[in-house]
């Protein structure tokens, strides 16, 4: 294995049979675990070599989901049947741990929030009295944040709780 990734920067099962002289089959079956037969989802039939590391890496969750439909419209008898059990077993324990809430991270202000998230997260937590009035904007060219009429609010949550005597809450948000 070592000298076809060397040479052929793959797993290349043709040259290594060619090297040692055993059969596709021979090789596989010794390499199982640090080699996956990987399959073309669009022919039943088509699939390459690859390594376990590219095979057990990406979006796992989504290659389960392909080679288990894959393992459902299978016939029995198929020669492939026991390779996609095999890597559907192995993409199963490769599977990562469920992310919790907590495990969740997000910043005020990240661009991949919509702005009406944004708007509605500043309005729940200072009461805003007028929320068609103070609103956050992003201008998307030039990465800024503004937060328009942020003086009109003189509520105790943006004056005192939240914001300072040199700057309300609006100010310091944005």
């Amino acid at each position: 294995l070592a000298i076809s990734l060397s040479e052929k920067g793959r797993v290349d099962i043709e040259y290594m049979t060619s090297l040692c002289g055993k059969s596709e089959q021979e090789i596989a079956d010794a390499l199982q675990g640090v080699i996956f037969k990987s399959f073309d989802m669009a022919d039943n039939e088509e699939y390459s070599y690859v390594t376990a590391d590219e095979f057990l890496s990406g979006n796992v969750c989504e290659k389960l989901r392909l080679y288990e439909k894959r393992l459902d419209i299978l016939p029995k008898d198929n020669a492939h049947k026991a390779d996609v059990e095999y890597n559907v077993a192995a993409l199963e324990k490769g599977q990562p741990e469920p992310l919790t809430a907590s495990d969740v991270e997000v910043r005020l202000g990240s661009t991949w929030i919509p702005v009406f998230y944004i708007n509605q997260f500043i309005h729940g937590l200072l009461d805003t009295p007028r929320p068609d009035m103070v609103k956050a904007n992003y201008a998307e060219y030039t990465g800024e944040w503004n937060i328009s009429n942020k003086a009109h609010d003189k509520g105790i949550l943006a004056v005192k709780k939240y914001g300072t005597k040199r700057a309300n809450a609006y100010r310091i948000i944005e």
